[in-house]
Order: structure tokens, then sequence, then C-alpha cells
């Protein structure tokens, strides 16, 4: 009974402790060595002509899933 309650939690919540995990470690090296104020806004740049692109695509899609599903 232990071992089927251990490995429930375990598979339920390995993604979110993993999740977790990673977004403590990705905070500790920005507080540790910082992001340079250029790379922050080129990042910044090129992700809004990304989402500029993909937003139309996944509502396509997503309106073509729902027709679908009818």
């Amino acid at each position: 009974m232990i071992e089927w309650l251990k490995a429930k939690i375990f598979t339920k919540y390995l993604g979110s402790i993993i999740r977790t995990a990673l977004a403590a470690v990705g905070g500790f090296l920005i507080a540790k060595y910082g992001l340079d104020e250029d790379i922050v806004n080129q990042l910044m740049n090129n992700l809004a002509e990304v989402l500029g692109v993909l937003v139309p695509l996944i509502v396509a899609q997503l309106w073509s899933l729902f027709q679908k599903s009818k």
C-alpha cells in the first residue's frame, strides 16, 4: 500500500517538482550573474516578432480543431 501511494504521488508531482527546481536554478543564476540589458532588449524584440507570427497560426489551428470536433 505504501509503495503504491509513493508511486502515485511521485508520478503525479514529479513534473511540478522538476519545474520548480529549474525555476529556482534559473533565478539563482540570474541573481548571481545578472543579465545584460542589451540581451534582454534583443530577446523582447525577437519574442514580439515570433508571437506576432504564432498567434494567427494558433488561432487557425484551434479553429480547425473546434470545427472538426463537431
